[in-house]
């Protein structure tokens, strides 16, 4: 770590080059001042009794208007207060190209508002400080606010070395987790117990599984006081693939009940029309280990009435899992015929560019099987054809990590190919997609790693399909995926098992009969075929009123052609 003392002196402060991919995404100063106002750090607040962090300050977004309203409360009073801003705010960035600028902005807002050039320079290089702050947060001591936009690294651009440095000291930084979940940690643990933490930023972690343990340290150790969620508001300068939010977690000892929740509408950042908006009130039971459902809370509950009602879906008899993954698509995967290994050694490879309706009975491509009914792997003797061409893919069959964790297996796929997956007829769930899609996939086929599965013994499966598809999936989906660039959602195991459903034995017979009814029809592919449940139908199964059931139809809408 290195102070930054005001650029004058080029011996002092050489300019040097910035690391790769730093993560960088600067804050709009409109939702800059909304973040201060919220957390009441305005020009009339008393500073001396302020201690603040912004752990990532770039050029100073955040600090330059932190200076021009602590720096017109120190003009505004005794000289003495300006000597209280020299400890006040305690900013770290790691590009010391930005953190230069930083300091001349600083000192310019104080000059601004009143503060003399030596006063101004001095505080302003106080404030700053060039370091890796996830390598110096345990030193920095504790404070009553942070504030800030925290950096956005993917763990594909992370050096090995470094990701497992940062998940050994961050246990919340698990999976996929991005390098803004170890600081969502870091500055939680700085925060005193009476401190407010308010950070603008992807909005993934509330839902993804790699969010669960932030999640659950949050849950445990403070309390969720607002989230604004913005999936489609102008917040930073440029384009950036991200659904932000801003999130404000308060201290233990803030004792706080509930949550305020707000969803702002599309377009630039209207700060007039989220102060004027009604805020939800959530209870901090909500804020636990399970994905935070912020919006649409008209679905929200709907899906909890639905929930209250039924069992899981896996509770009710269905069985969630995930298609096959190889590790070399390359190798095992080909158009079909076109694999140069015995005919009992393939099966037709199912993938999402095979759905086009409700049906898919047909696959493109086939997979290689190297395992047994028993789960074992097959005998190479035994297949002379399948020896020589693994054989000639040796090298790159070699190189994949599960074969490296048990080199005499070097030929097995990562996933093992499940007979009773591939003999049974399935629903088949694309993994990303702007609306669920989904279809019934015939026997024999084999799902690939990007379709989800659901299979039953207890439903009818054209009468699980229909219910399913009636917007019930839909419902769930949008209440605990993640949104991805663009509006699509990314659906999960995880999402899939949180649909509840009715037990099909539950029903009374007049129901069964109603369902059982309609899978022959679609399956006879009469004239009625196609044709979603009637609302009476969905109404009698769910114990939904009419006009449940209309909103529950409206969540399948944009799926329907």
């Amino acid at each position: 770590m290195r102070d930054l003392t005001v650029p004058q002196n080029p011996g002092v402060c050489p300019i040097e080059p910035a690391p790769v991919d730093l993560g960088a995404v600067y804050t709009r100063p409109e939702v800059v001042a909304f973040m201060l106002d919220d957390l009441g750090l305005t020009a009339t607040k008393d500073w001396s009794c302020v201690r603040l962090l912004e752990p990532s300050c770039g050029d100073g977004a955040f600090l330059v208007e932190v200076a021009r309203r602590a720096g017109s409360w120190a003009a505004s009073g005794p000289s003495t207060r300006w000597e209280c801003l020299d400890e006040a705010v305690v900013g770290v960035e790691i590009d010391y190209r930005a953190a230069a600028r930083a300091v001349r902005l600083i000192a310019a807002a104080l000059l601004d508002v009143g503060a003399d050039a030596a006063r101004a320079a001095k505080i302003a290089a106080c404030w700053v400080r060039v370091a890796d702050f996830l390598d110096i947060w345990n030193t920095l001591g504790d404070f009553t606010h942070v504030v800030g936009n925290p950096p956005y690294i993917r763990i594909e651009s992370i050096a090995a070395s470094k990701l497992a440095d940062w998940r050994a000291r961050f246990p919340t930084m698990t999976g996929r987790a991005d390098i803004y979940v170890a600081f969502y940690e870091a500055c939680l643990r700085t925060l005193r117990p009476e401190g407010r933490l308010s950070f603008i930023c992807a909005n993934r972690w509330m839902k993804a599984a790699y969010g669960r343990e932030l999640r659950r340290f949050i849950s445990a150790n403070f309390a969720v006081e607002r989230i604004v969620d913005l999936p489609h508001t102008d917040c930073f300068a440029g384009d950036v693939c991200a659904y932000p939010a801003i999130t404000v977690i308060g201290g233990v000892e803030r004792r706080l009940t509930e949550a305020q929740v707000l969803e702002a509408g599309a377009g630039p950042f209207d700060r007039t029309a989220i102060e004027r908006s009604v805020p939800c009130m959530l209870a901090q039971a909500r804020f636990g280990v399970a994905p935070w459902v912020v919006g649409s809370f008209d679905r929200l509950a709907l899906a909890e009435a639905i929930s209250a009602r039924f069992p899981s879906i896996e509770a009710a008899g269905c069985r969630v899992g995930v298609g096959v993954a190889t590790g070399a698509d390359a190798v095992y995967v080909g158009l079909k015929g076109s694999l140069p290994v015995e005919s009992d050694r393939r099966v037709p490879f199912v993938s999402r560019d095979d759905i086009s309706g409700r049906r898919a009975d047909s696959a493109r491509r086939e997979i290689i099987n190297v395992f047994s009914l028993d789960g074992s792997l097959v005998d190479l003797c035994r297949y002379p054809r399948l020896k020589a061409y693994l054989r000639r893919h040796e090298v790159v069959l070699r190189a994949r990590h599960v074969a490296r964790k048990a080199p005499a297996r070097w030929y097995r796929t990562i996933d093992r190919i499940n007979p009773a997956v591939v003999s049974q007829e399935k629903i088949l769930v694309c993994d990303i997609a702007p609306v669920i899609t989904m279809a019934i996939g015939a026997r024999g086929l084999c799902p690939d790693h990007n379709l989800y599965t659901i299979l039953t013994d207890r439903w009818p499966i054209e009468a699980l399909f229909d219910l399913l598809s009636s917007g019930l999936a839909d419902l769930y989906a949008s209440l605990n995926s993640v949104q991805m660039r663009g509006g699509s959602y990314r659906f999960q195991a995880q999402t899939i098992r949180l649909i509840h459903i009715p037990e099909w034995d539950a029903l009374s017979p007049a129901l069964r009969a109603a369902w059982t009814e309609r899978a022959w029809t679609e399956r006879a592919g009469t004239e009625q075929a196609g044709h979603a449940p009637s609302r009476r139908l969905l109404a009698d199964t769910l114990g939904l009123s009419l006009d449940d059931v209309a909103l529950l139809a409206s969540c399948a809408e944009a799926r329907r052609p």
